[in-house]
C-alpha cells in the first residue's frame, strides 16, 4: 500500500504522463547489467536509473531539446532529497542524491513546467560482488554473483559492487571504501566513460580467511569475508568460449580455475597457447576475431592444470580482468597483471552497454 505522504507526488506525475511531454529524462549512471532499475512512479518514457544511493552524484540529461535548452530550467521539488548543482547549455544537469526520501524533477521552458519524472533516495546497507571476469564474458548473474569470493594467494582479483537496501537494488557511484582488517590490500576504483561502475580489487597476503569492511559514504555494509587458496587449491580449468556466428566477428573465451568442490578461484594466472604456439599474456580472457577458415586449439593452463578448447582464429590477445582502466589498482606481486596499468600498457576496456543519446 502506498504511503499517504507519496500520493500528492504520484498524482503529480500521474498528471504529467498524460500531457505528452516532448521532453524526458536520462541519467548517465548504470545498473550492473543484470537489470535496470525501473521506479514505477516514473514516466515510462524517462531511462532513470532510481532509486540512488545517498551520495551519488548524477548527470542528468534532457531528452527531446536536441542540444537547445537556453530559456529552460530543471529543478527538485525537494533539493534536501536530490538537489540539482547545476544546468548547463549541453542540456546536461549535475545532481546530488542527499538523503534518503522522493523528490520531483520537473523541466521548466518560458516559466512553464514541460515534464516531471520522480525518483527516490535510499541509503545502502549492503553489497553484492559480482566477478569482473564472468561479467565481461557476458554469464548470467547467477554465474557472476561471489557471496564470499575465493582468491588465489598473492594474486589481486576484481568484483564490481551492486548496491542493496534491504531487498532493492539501489544505483550508486563514488560511495565505496574499503579498509582491509588483516594481511589484504584492497583499492576502490569507478569506471566513468564507456561504463558508469564501482569495482574491488582484492590482493590477499597469504592462505586462510581475510576481512574487509565496506563502506558507502557513511554508511556501514559490513564485513566481507575473502577466502585466499593457494595454487594446489587448483584441480581443473574450465572455459567459456562465446558463440561463433559470423565472420570478423569479435570472439572471447574466459578461463576460469577451479576447485574439488567446482568453485571459481579467482585471480589465478594462466599460460595460453593456439595450436602449440605459446600466446603472450597471462590473464584470464583471451579474444580473437572469429575466421571460420582457421580451426585451432586453444589451451588453457594454470597451476599444472590445463584444459583445451576448438576455435576459429589465426590469432588472439590475453588479458586479465583483474585490470580495470583508468584505476589506481592495489601493489601486485611480482610478475601481476595489474602492473601493466603502471607501464602505461593497454589496460582491457569494459565491454558495457551503452545507452543511445
Amino acid at each position: 500500500m502506498l504511503r499517504l505522504r507519496f500520493i500528492p507526488l504520484l498524482l503529480v506525475t500521474l498528471a504529467a504522463l498524460g500531457c505528452g511531454s516532448r521532453y524526458s529524462f536520462e541519467d548517465d549512471l548504470e545498473t550492473p547489467d543484470f537489470e535496470l532499475n525501473i521506479d514505477p512512479f516514473s514516466s515510462p518514457s524517462d531511462d532513470l536509473r532510481t532509486p540512488y544511493a545517498t551520495g551519488t552524484r548524477i548527470g542528468l540529461y534532457v531528452q527531446g531539446a536536441e542540444g537547445e535548452c537556453d530559456g529552460m530550467e530543471v529543478s527538485s521539488s525537494d533539493p534536501a532529497v536530490l538537489r540539482i548543482d547545476s544546468f548547463s547549455d549541453g542540456c546536461w544537469a549535475s545532481a546530488t542524491a542527499v538523503a534518503p526520501g522522493r523528490a520531483l524533477l520537473s523541466v521548466w521552458e518560458g516559466g512553464d513546467r514541460e515534464h516531471d519524472a520522480a525518483v527516490e533516495v535510499l541509503t545502502p546497507d549492503r553489497v553484492e560482488l559480482h566477478a569482473r571476469g564472468p561479467l565481461l564474458h557476458g554469464l548470467p548473474a547467477s554465474q557472476t554473483l561471489t557471496p564470499r569470493p575465493r582468491v588465489l594467494s598473492e594474486f589481486a582479483a576484481t568484483f564490481r559492487v551492486r548496491y542493496f537496501a534491504g531487498e532493492r537494488v539501489v544505483t550508486g557511484q563514488g560511495l565505496l571504501s574499503a579498509t582491509a582488517l588483516d594481511l589484504t590490500t584492497v583499492a576502490t576504483e569507478e569506471t566513468e566513460w564507456s561504463d558508469k561502475a564501482e569495482w574491488i580489487q582484492i590482493l590477499p597476503h597469504g592462505p586462510g580467511v581475510h576481512r574487509v569492511q565496506l563502506l558507502a559514504g557513511e554508511a556501514d555494509l559490513g564485513t566481507l569475508e575473502v577466502d585466499a587458496v593457494e595454487p594446489s587449491a587448483i584441480v581443473s580449468v574450465d572455459l567459456r568460449a562465446s558463440e561463433e556466428d559470423e565472420e570478423g566477428q569479435a570472439g572471447q573465451v574466459l578461463a576460469l580455475a577451479m576447485d574439488a568442490e567446482g568453485r571459481p578461484i579467482y585471480g589465478a594466472p594462466f599460460d595460453w597457447s593456439l595450436d602449440g604456439r605459446p600466446v603472450e599474456g597471462t590473464g584470464d580472457l583471451f579474444d580473437y576475431a572469429y575466421d571460420p577458415a582457421s580451426e585451432a586449439t586453444l589451451e588453457a593452463s594454470s597451476a599444472g592444470r590445463r584444459t583445451s578448447t576448438l576455435v576459429h582464429a589465426i590469432s588472439g590477445s590475453v588479458h586479465s580482468s583483474a585490470v580495470v582502466d583508468g584505476c589506481s589498482t592495489v601493489p601486485g606481486a611480482p610478475g601481476a597483471p595489474w602492473l601493466m596499468l603502471g607501464l602505461g600498457l593497454p589496460a582491457v576496456m569494459l565491454a558495457a552497454r551503452r545507452r543511445p543519446r
